[in-house]
Formats: structure tokens, sequence, C-alpha cells
């Protein structure tokens, strides 16, 4: 038994490039479908109750302004992915970023989230919180992180010679 749905959620980061990388070899592996999904985050905005408009007419056009853009960009990215002879979809939402990637694992049925994770530590941590963090928590399925690591923290020091 293999994993057949893997949501790969993306938010054009290194981090999650390396994720949507990571995703394609499992999808080969076990000859799994893709979802690339972005979810903007829009305070204010409850793309379901259209919380905070006067007129419904308002928020369909905003909701459509949000996930327009990177719509486009994940299915720039799903055609190369086909290219490689994979199945891919493509959803881009707005609503809160955890809550709507697990949603969305739930109502397309996947067996595995593979996502990237910034790496914050210390008050970056704290201020921005950790959005893979709260998705491992409270995932009903497994949950694959993957850390992007700067070029440069990896790099090893040359210390010249003699030194």
């Amino acid at each position: 038994m293999g994993w057949k749905r893997i949501l790969v959620p993306h938010d054009f980061s290194p981090c999650a490039v390396r994720a949507e990388r990571l995703a394609a070899e499992l999808a080969e592996l076990h000859l799994a479908q893709l979802l690339l999904l972005h979810v903007t985050s829009a305070p204010g905005l409850d793309p379901e109750t259209e919380v905070g408009f006067s007129e419904r007419a308002e928020a369909a056009p905003l909701s459509r302004r949000l996930t327009g853009e990177p719509k486009a960009r994940l299915e720039h990215i799903a055609a190369t992915l086909r290219v490689r002879g994979l199945t891919v979809e493509t959803e881009a939402l707005v609503g809160p970023l955890a809550a709507t990637i697990l949603e969305q694992a739930e109502k397309h049925r996947s067996d595995v989230i593979v996502m990237g994770t910034h790496g914050r530590k210390g008050i970056q941590r704290l201020l921005l919180g950790s959005v893979a963090e709260d998705v491992l928590r409270r995932a009903h399925i497994p949950v694959v992180t993957i850390r992007y690591e700067d070029e440069e923290a990896t790099t090893p020091l040359l210390v010249p010679s003699g030194a």
C-alpha cells in the first residue's frame, strides 16, 4: 500500500520548491497524483461567508485577484511536472493557512502532505509562527516536512592554509 494522493502546500519560497521536488520523486515512486496548493491568508476575508464586505459582489473579485496569480504560477509548475508524466492538480484559495491546508487534504483524500518549512528559530518563529508545525500537530495523515537550508549556511568555511 503506497501513497496515491500527495498534497503539496506551495508558497513559492525556496523551501516549498524543495518540498515540491521531493513530492514529485515520491509521486513517481508511488505512481501517485500531486495536488499543488497555494493558500493566501487575507485577514477579514472569509471566502465562504465573505465576512467584512457589505456586498457579495465585492468579495468575489477580491478573492479572484488574490488567487489568480498564484493559480497561474501553480499551473506553470504543474506543466513542468506533467512533462515528467505526473498527474498534477492545482488549487489556489484564500483562508487561514494551516486550517485550509488540512481541509484540502481531507477534501481531496490526500494520503500525505509534503511541505517545506522555513526553519525559523527564536524570535522569528515566535512572531511569525510555523504553519508547518500547526499542520503537523493537527493532521490526521502523515506529514513530511523538508527544511530549506541556505547554501551559505551549508557551504563549508574555507580556511586559508597556514592559518
